[in-house]
Parts: C-alpha cells; structure tokens; sequence
C-alpha cells in the first residue's frame, strides 16, 4: 500500500499517534515540572554544602553549573522535536550504541535517581524536623513517603503534571515571597571580594557538585508520552531561566545573611524563612510560605521515582505499560528502607562524590548522554521507518 505522507519524518508510522491525544503531556506541563523541581532540592542544604566547597564564589558556581544545565536542557528538546515517533529513551539508546551499553546506562540512571532520592528524603527528614519539630525515626517518615511515590508513580507521569499545573502557582510565589521578604537582612558586602582565591575553588568544586543539578534529564523519561507541538524551545527555556534565578538569588541571600559561617547552616530555605518575619502587620510569613514551598519537594521526590521505576523496569525488559512493576517497587523499597538504617546517610551522596569513580559516571549520564540524545534519536528514528 502507499504510504501515507506525514510529520517531519514524511512518512506515516504506526507511532505516529494523534497529537491532540489528551493522554500526553505538554510541553507548558514539562516546562513547569522543570520549574518546580529546580526550587524542589537545590535550597535546602545544597546551599551550605556549595559555601563550604566555594565560599563567598559559590553563587559563581551555581552560574555555571546552570549554565551547564542549559545546555543539557536545549539537547533535550532538541531530542523531543527529532522524536516525531515518540520513540521511548530504551529504545533509542539500544539502537544507537546496542542492548548490553543500554543497559549498563540504565542501571546507572536507576542507581543516580535512587541516590538523588534518598538524599532528597533525608535532607526533607531533617527540614521537617528542624522547622515543623516532627519527631520521628526513619521508617515512620520514609514508609509514608514510599506509599505516596508509589501511588504517584502508578497514576503515571500525566498525574503528576496535572499536580504540578494546580500547585505551581503557589510554590513560586512562595519561592519568590521567601526571597524578597529577606532581602533587606542580607548584607551584600560578604560577596566582596569577588574571586579573591582565582577561579580555581570554584572549577575544582563543579565536578563535586554536578550530581546535584542536570533536573532536567527527566525529559528523557517522557519521550513517550510528550505532545509533539512546533515550538518546544521557548516555554521550558524561559521557565529553567526564572527557577534559575529564583535559585541563585536564594543562595545570594543565604550567603549574605550568614557570611562564612554560612557552611555551617544546614536548610537553607528555612533560615532565609524565618528573616521573613517582621513585614506583614508584624506577623509571621515564614510558615505559610515553607509549607507551600515543601509541596514542590513531593512533586520531585514522585517524579524522580517515576523515573527510577522506569530505568529499572527497562533495564530487565518489562514492558512500559506494565510500569512500575512490583519487582521494581519492592528492590526501590528494600533501599529506600535499609541502607539509611545500616549505614549513616546524612553524607553518603557528599562523600561518594568525591570519588572519581562517582564522578565519570555521573557526568556521563547527567550531560555526555543528554547531550548526543538529538543524533541518536535521528538515527533511531530512521532505523524504525527503514525496518521497522
């Protein structure tokens, strides 16, 4: 039969699904999530962990490192315009650089997400019981945890961009408001002077750090259920920019608030909080803008499991609809439970990342891959319409 002309490939496929199918996300949706969860990790003791490696440069250090981000961010949506299949990402890299060279980046993917999220969880732990005084031991905090990503995960990745499309409002209006109510205690003379050890610190601290950054790698989760759409740049590009700046300004503040003892305070977020309190009719904000605030670390924590599940259900080849399988949830709960208790946690993904042997894989799959995504998904591409 003639084959029917269509999409940028000119060539109708059996994925070429209808793009007005409401089951897919959109890029606006994408572009949120990408918000959300830049503000969901990276203020909370991120902040005194980047004074200590980088001192009054860090924020130099942030630039950069966003910067990077960026990049990585463009590769991305360079890969989901290409992917007029909607190819998933398994089977992109298996036709790109083979089955056994897959894997191995799967079970990297799936151990970087399970690290993320077990430092995300503890440094939440900590936060919730220095500022809410929730007392509580590990398993009475994770459990619930576990039974909300789970839930999350099973919904499907649509769910939670219909939670970050009715929540996202209030968590940047709570980032912003948390940023500009404590600009008057900040005193803007600590960052001077500007690189007074040279750039060296702060190049040296960016492998160190990079784990922590690269959010946007996500994407790569959702090749298969992204809604092709012309302009894909413009809408994630801008929103990366604003939580970009929301992100350095806190960390200006936070530095500006506590000079060099900076590196000491452990959740950022909630000290640049409490310097909040003396504006409206001398009430306190800082509550109401931490708690709206925390919901965007719930939104992280369900889509970096949505994507852990997803790399370790592709890695032992079942198939996406059957995604999250009970193997996967019951080896991510087995991690997520008993690590924490048998080793100390509160620097386990600090000290891991100052081995070398931390450092090349995490690069690889935080920026070499995203980066060579676009040309592999032109040559996946091509391999399914020439055969299939």
């Amino acid at each position: 039969s003639t084959p029917i002309i269509t999409g940028q490939t000119g060539i109708h496929h059996p994925l070429m699904t209808d793009t007005n199918n409401k089951n897919l996300i959109k890029i606006s949706q994408i572009a949120l999530m990408l918000l959300l969860i830049l503000e969901g990790s990276k203020v909370i003791n991120l902040p005194s962990y980047v004074a200590r490696e980088s001192g009054r440069d860090g924020w130099l250090t942030y630039v950069i490192l966003l910067a990077m981000d960026a990049a990585v961010l463009v590769a991305l949506l360079l890969t989901v315009k290409k992917n007029t299949l909607r190819l998933p990402m398994e089977t992109i890299l298996s036709r790109s650089v083979g089955k056994p060279v897959t894997k191995i980046i799967l079970a990297l993917y799936f151990a970087f997400f399970t690290i993320r999220i077990l430092d995300l969880c503890i440094t939440a732990s900590d936060l919730f019981s220095s500022t809410l005084t929730l007392q509580t031991n590990w398993l009475g905090f994770i459990v619930p945890i576990l039974f909300y990503v789970f839930f999350s995960a099973r919904k499907g990745v649509r769910t939670i961009a219909r939670v970050s499309d009715i929540l996202g409002l209030y968590v940047i209006l709570a980032a912003v408001a948390m940023t500009a109510l404590s600009l008057t205690q900040a005193d803007f003379s600590e960052l001077a002077p500007v690189l007074i050890d040279g750039i060296s610190p702060v190049i040296e601290s960016i492998p160190k750090l990079c784990f922590w950054f690269a959010d946007s790698i996500f994407i790569l989760f959702l090749l298969k259920d992204v809604k092709p759409e012309k302009n894909v740049m413009r809408t994630p590009l801008i929103a990366f920019a604003v939580g970009s700046l929301i992100v350095v300004l806190l960390y200006v503040v936070f530095f500006c608030i506590f000079g060099n003892l900076a590196q000491h305070h452990n959740g950022a977020i909630a000290k640049i909080a409490q310097f909040n309190s003396a504006f409206i009719f001398k009430g306190r904000l800082d509550w109401l803008t931490l708690i709206f605030w925390t919901l965007s670390v719930f939104i992280k924590l369900a889509l970096m499991t949505y994507c852990a599940l997803y790399a370790f259900d592709a890695l032992f080849g079942i198939k996406p609809e059957k995604s999250p399988s009970l193997p996967s949830m019951l080896v991510f709960s087995a991690i997520m439970t008993v690590l924490p208790v048998l080793t100390p946690m509160s620097a386990f993904a600090k000290n891991l990342m100052a081995s070398p042997f931390a450092i090349v894989p995490a690069m690889i799959i935080e920026y070499l891959i995203p980066l060579l995504m676009p040309s592999f998904t032109k040559k996946a591409g091509e391999k399914e319409i020439r055969f299939g």
